[in-house]
């Protein structure tokens, strides 16, 4: 559910735009086609992101149906976040290190910094945090092996020209977690976004990288008609 902003809420405006807008396929320069807008918490008060999306002017050209999202913006917040990295690092900190019970960050959140959060979004971030955190302290060459392909994965590999090979890279080139299954029906899982060292770019929907053994339940080619960036799906 989005979050529900009070109506006096006073933003500070960040205009974001692409750093490289070389397109990648063909080298023209690449201009602002559209713009995503987002807000969110910063322990420096409430943010709105104007995001300033380029594509290729070449309508011939493959990246003219894609567009490309500031690169800035993946260090200010992850997407659909309503929190900034900073208030999720907060948070953590108090959870992981001082074991703060949710009640108290909540509080303490309010308090310090006027940014009110449910006890279940707390606990969401909390979980977000502790998936990375344990991501981060495994060593990337061990991660990568321990991790096993449903029946169905193994099935859409095959119909989609996927190597094993190509999901290894993936996992090995710093993946990120896009969107977050907490609630899925036989386990927890997340949507991991990655290119291989081709440059192919792929979803990968696994069990939470903190499993001893990520399962991987499907993995296939983001269609860009369907994804912005390949992270951020779009409106239909």
């Amino acid at each position: 559910m989005p979050y529900a902003w009070p109506e006096d809420t006073d933003f500070a405006l960040w205009e974001l735009d692409v750093l490289d807008r070389v397109c990648a396929v063909c080298g023209r320069t690449m201009y602002v086609c559209d713009h995503r807008y987002r807000r969110l918490h910063t322990l420096e008060g409430p943010v709105q992101l104007v995001c300033k999306l380029n594509h290729c002017p070449d309508p011939n050209c493959p990246g003219h149906a894609r567009t490309k999202s500031p690169e800035l913006e993946i260090t200010i917040a992850l997407p659909k976040w309503a929190i900034g990295w900073d208030v999720l690092c907060w948070i953590g900190q108090r959870r992981c290190a001082r074991h703060w019970s949710i009640s108290q960050i909540q509080s303490d959140l309010w308090d310090d910094y006027r940014i009110k959060l449910s006890a279940d979004s707390i606990a969401r971030y909390i979980r977000h945090y502790q998936i990375m955190l344990a991501a981060r302290q495994q060593d990337p060459e061990i991660l990568r092996r321990q991790y096993e392909f449903s029946k169905h994965a193994v099935d859409q590999s095959i119909i989609r020209d996927i190597s094993v090979t190509e999901v290894e890279e993936i996992f090995a080139s710093g993946a990120e977690i896009i969107e977050d299954y907490p609630e899925d029906k036989y386990s927890p899982s997340c949507l991991i976004l990655g290119f291989t060292k081709g440059g192919r770019a792929l979803h990968v929907q696994c069990s939470y990288p903190s499993r001893p053994l990520i399962k991987i339940i499907t993995v296939y080619d983001p269609d860009p008609n369907l994804w912005v960036d390949f992270r951020i799906r779009r409106e239909r």
